[in-house]
């Protein structure tokens, strides 16, 4: 799979959770709300930046995994019901 392909794939997966454009994650990330559109349009990143967002998807990931952790037994997230 082509780090393109990695990247918009792990950017949609991120954004379904979190609620977000991939628009605005790209802000969040790089400062730049074009990027997955030049993305898609064929053009091309820095390894720099890739790792920048996979770090992000990282840290992502961490806080929602100790929320999981600290939430009491039995309660829910809205994105638990489905």
């Amino acid at each position: 799979m082509a780090l393109e392909t990695t990247l918009i794939d792990a950017a949609e997966h991120h954004c379904r959770f979190a609620g977000i454009s991939k628009a605005r994650l790209a802000s969040i990330v790089v400062n730049d709300g074009k990027f997955f559109d030049r993305i898609e349009r064929g053009g091309s990143f820095t390894a720099k930046t890739y790792e920048r967002f996979m770090a992000y998807f990282a840290r992502a990931d961490a806080r929602r995994a100790a929320a999981l952790e600290s939430r009491p037994p039995g309660e829910r997230f809205p994105e638990d019901e489905g």
